[in-house]
């Protein structure tokens, strides 16, 4: 793993691995206020329909959420995409 794969938001990964339990839950919050901010500001989220469903992406919504290889989307994780979204979009294959 290069050096550049090796950071994360300013640390080194095994930077991470040393924090105490108090620094960690500190660095934990950077990153997550970070997250927040990456949302809000770009018109245009790329992410897995696990992640739609995290804290960072509760308070966004968005014109249109595009659900790409629909048919292999489990209800639930739609259902949880689809709370983003003025218009939804499936694509899936057409076997």
């Amino acid at each position: 793993m290069n050096q550049e794969m090796r950071q994360l938001f300013g640390f080194d990964i095994e930077q991470v691995k040393q924090l105490s339990k108090d620094q960690f839950r500190l660095f934990m919050q950077h990153k997550d206020e970070f997250e927040k901010e990456v949302i809000k500001k770009f018109p245009c989220i790329v992410t897995t329909v696990g992640i739609a469903g995290s804290k960072a992406m509760a308070e966004r919504r968005f014109k249109r959420v595009i659900m790409d290889e629909a048919t292999m989307i489990k209800e639930h994780e739609a259902f949880i995409a689809s709370q983003h979204a003025e218009q939804i979009v499936l694509v899936g294959d057409q076997k």
